[in-house]
């Protein structure tokens, strides 16, 4: 049986946040001009909020870096899909979420920084996964278990 974790803090929560969505917009904004992915994670500390530094990809794939400092917890993470419109979590993006409560992803959309936010109905520590000589296979039944859209935002 795997562990069910649960954090406090909601994507909803994090969308209010000024200086974070203002961060997702810049990158949004880098991405659309070179078409690079840029991440972050999203850090949480005694119910107060913050972005990692973001690091940058390729045309198709970014790989996580800048954890969050000693005594915060990731809770979420963000990253830019360089194809506009764009709405969707690819397999390893979904793989890579599992242990946090949600994914968000931002891109260009009729001419709008948008970015979307999938919710993980559970959560599941990465390290029962890492051992599996086949992770992917899980990701049919994962996505049975519904991880839904939660926050959906347009940014200036």
């Amino acid at each position: 049986m795997r562990d069910i974790i649960h954090r406090p803090i909601s994507c909803q929560e994090v969308m209010k946040d000024k200086i974070i969505t203002s961060y997702m917009s810049e990158l949004i904004k880098e991405t659309g001009k070179d078409h690079k992915e840029r991440f972050f994670k999203i850090c949480a500390k005694d119910n107060h909020i913050r972005a990692t530094k973001h690091c940058t990809g390729d045309d198709c794939a970014v790989i996580p870096s800048a954890d969050c400092s000693q005594g915060e917890i990731t809770i979420g993470w963000f990253h830019t899909h360089p194809i506009p419109g764009e709405e969707r979590l690819s397999s390893s993006d979904v793989l890579y979420g599992l242990d946090k409560d949600f994914s968000c992803v931002g891109f260009i959309k009729e001419n709008k920084n948008k970015v979307l936010c999938f919710n993980y109905p559970y959560s599941m520590p990465l390290h029962e996964l890492g051992e599996s000589s086949d992770v992917f296979s899980d990701i049919d039944s994962i996505l049975k278990k519904g991880i839904k859209r939660d926050c959906e935002e347009i940014l200036e």
